[in-house]
């Protein structure tokens, strides 16, 4: 993977793999973020997208 690749995770639902949602994002330097069932992706996704755009 590229050094400048950076990984901006999403866990899904009741019971998401924490590990591996905080550990994707925090080893390439991207965000994660956890959202619960019955919840509107929409915001999450605008929300990691405009810290994305960021850099």
């Amino acid at each position: 993977m590229a050094t400048s690749t950076r990984i901006f995770s999403f866990g899904l639902g009741h019971s998401p793999s924490r590990s591996l949602v905080k550990g994707l994002a925090r080893a390439t330097n991207g965000c994660f973020v956890f959202i619960p069932p019955n919840t509107s992706v929409d915001i999450h996704v605008g929300e990691q997208l405009q810290k994305a755009l960021q850099s």
